[in-house]
């Protein structure tokens, strides 16, 4: 019995793999696609992939300085026009330091209007009141050293009067020792009396001491003369400084009366300049953080916000702070394949499509085109595409278009062929 049931089995099988065989030889049936495929409105064209783009292209705008955002003058897709303010970075610590800047230049302003005007009018009478005071004090001076130089003179002669007086006393007193000797030796003869030699050596006592007093004069009369001499060495230096004082007052008004030193008017405008240098270019420190738009354009991307850190950022439209655009009208930048570049003539057609929407066609027309084939970007992940592809950039303008666009979009694009 277990042998026929096997034996059934293997027919059973067999006409399975048979039912199998057969049905593999019959075609699938087609799948309804989602969307239906560009098709070419042209006997002959050449296709390319193209990037909707602002006529400006994207214009990034950077961040000058990092900072706080202080202020946000836009919104996305608000219009602007050139020069328009789009934002703000804090610039408190560069006002503080503006505000420095200008007292500086006020004080500069202040010291060159004082060294041009030198020194104020009320200076004049004071300077020439000096000026008569040190006059009058070289007058003095002078009075004072003809009066030390006549007591000096006045002086010799009282030692020369006190010299002499001493030179008579030594005559007298020589005279009174020769008529001593003489009344001694007479006396000792008996010829001359005890009372004649005493009046004689009494006289000679006198003459001696009459000499002292004198010598002692001419002692004091020398002292004075040496005193005179210091107090007209005195006058003399009192002289010269009346003088020197003189001088200095003259220089004085005669400087007044020049005006200010040519050398000192300079220095004083550098320093102004230096100062009105510095304050500029603070102020414009401060501009520059105001940041203004370089044309008329549409906002496109923003990525600020009032009180948030900036950085300075990327380069390219992807990563930038802000991103502004002149979308009227829109470009198209196709990428031709550089093995196709040869058939694009300026005066050919063109037409774009949505690739989910293949019954409303953009018209395209002419820009221009950039002579320089470069790497392909704009790829589409066609498993027939290669990476390592160059292509020819062509620009065309919106003529016209049945649906609404946006920059970054990529288009199919037909270029008929002439």
């Amino acid at each position: 019995m277990w042998k026929w049931m096997l034996v059934g089995l293997s027919f059973v099988g067999i006409g399975l793999a048979v039912l199998a065989v057969l049905s593999s030889g019959k075609e699938p049936a087609a799948r309804a696609l989602a969307t239906e495929p560009v098709s070419n409105p042209f006997p002959r064209s050449v296709a390319g992939v193209g990037m909707v783009e602002p006529e400006s292209r994207a214009v990034v705008i950077g961040v000058p300085d990092p900072g706080l955002v202080a202020r946000l003058h836009i919104r996305v897709g608000e219009l602007v026009k050139k020069g328009d303010p789009l934002f703000e970075v804090d610039s408190r610590s560069l006002a503080a330091q503006l505000e420095t800047a200008r007292a500086s230049v006020a004080t500069a302003e202040a010291t060159l209007a004082q060294v041009v005007a030198y020194r104020r009018p009320t200076d004049e009478p004071l300077l020439l009141a000096k000026l008569a005071e040190a006059v009058a004090n070289v007058a003095q001076a002078e009075q004072k050293l003809g009066e030390e130089d006549a007591s000096d003179v006045e002086a010799d002669l009282d030692v020369t009067e006190a010299l002499e007086e001493v030179q008579e006393f030594v005559w007298q007193l020589d005279e009174d020792k020769k008529e001593v000797a003489r009344l001694q030796a007479t006396g000792r003869a008996l010829a001359t009396s005890q009372e004649e030699l005493d009046r004689a050596m009494t006289a000679q006592k006198i003459t001696e001491a009459r000499k002292a007093v004198a010598e002692h004069k001419v002692e004091l009369t020398k002292s004075k003369v040496a005193v005179v001499n210091a107090q007209t060495e005195q006058a003399k230096a009192a002289l010269e400084a009346a003088k020197a004082r003189q001088a200095q007052a003259d220089a004085d008004l005669a400087s007044f009366r020049a005006g200010a030193w040519d050398v000192d008017v300079r220095k004083a405008e550098a320093a102004l300049a230096e100062a009105e240098a510095s304050a500029a270019r603070l102020q414009k420190e401060i501009e520059r953080l105001t940041v203004l738009a370089p044309l008329d354009a549409t906002v496109l991307r923003c990525n600020l916000k009032e009180g948030e850190y900036a950085a300075a950022g990327g380069s390219d439209a992807d990563h930038a702070s802000l991103v502004l655009g002149d979308i009227d009208p829109f470009h198209v930048r196709v990428e031709i394949d550089e093995f196709d570049a040869k058939f694009v003539r300026p005066d050919a057609k063109a037409v774009a499509y949505l690739r989910t929407d293949k019954d409303k066609p953009i018209e395209l027309e002419f820009a221009h085109v950039e002579p320089y084939v470069v790497p392909k970007k704009a790829l589409t992940n066609a498993q027939s595409e290669l990476v390592d592809t160059r292509v020819l950039q062509v620009v065309y303008r919106v003529k016209s278009s049945p649906v609404t666009l946006y920059v970054g979009l990529q288009l199919e694009v037909f270029i008929e062929e002439k």
